[in-house]
């Protein structure tokens, strides 16, 4: 058996995914935490709910709110499509408050540890190798990242408000392509030294 095959078997491609879609659930959490009291108190002062009915429509769900300013933390602007007009705007920029530097560190902060478990798991005791494992984590959080950018989505009256789409897909991948491998290499740094 070749080396690469040895180490394609090495790979915890179940584990990484979990550490992937962990990472996405505990930095939405983390988010929603933060910002769950502004959004309700944004709603409620905008009497939003009141205003909706008045065209049929529901009111809007705190926790997709909340998503908006998860994306945000990956840069990803929120968008409000609709037959009349096309508009973007970075919610976290405009509304976060004075925590909002947090918000951008919780996405990169919890891959680096997906990806630092993911070279733990393999037992990794090169750079090299700990930096591969590290990748594992990019399904589980693409997907989530994917599935979330739709769920966040909200269709009011005429309009669709949520993340953009293509730049939510992009940060979903990227992000772990980045911060998991950097996560499992520092881990075999850290324990060397």
């Amino acid at each position: 058996m070749s080396q690469r095959r040895r180490l394609v078997a090495r790979l915890p491609f179940r584990v990484g995914a979990l550490a992937g879609a962990a990472a996405y659930l505990c930095g939405y959490l983390f988010t929603y935490l933060l910002t769950v009291e502004r959004v309700r108190a944004e709603l409620s002062r905008m009497d939003v709910d009141a205003t909706l009915s008045l065209f049929g429509s529901s009111g809007i769900a705190p926790w997709k709110v909340t998503g908006w300013f998860f994306y945000g933390a990956h840069f990803v602007d929120v968008s409000v499509t609709s037959s009349a007009m096309d508009l973007s705007t970075d919610v976290v920029e405009v509304s976060a408050g004075d925590w909002r530097t947090l918000l951008f560190v919780l996405p990169p902060l919890f891959l680096l540890v997906a990806g630092a478990l993911a070279a733990r798991r393999t037992g990794a005791e090169r750079v090299t190798v700990a930096a591969v494992a590290g990748l594992t984590p990019l399904p589980g959080y693409f997907a989530l990242a994917f599935v979330g950018a739709f769920l966040t989505q909200i269709t009011v009256v005429i309009a669709s408000v949520g993340p953009e789409l293509t730049r939510a897909l992009a940060a979903g991948f990227v992000y772990p392509l980045v911060f998991g491998p950097l996560g499992g290499a520092l881990a075999v740094a850290v324990r060397r030294s």
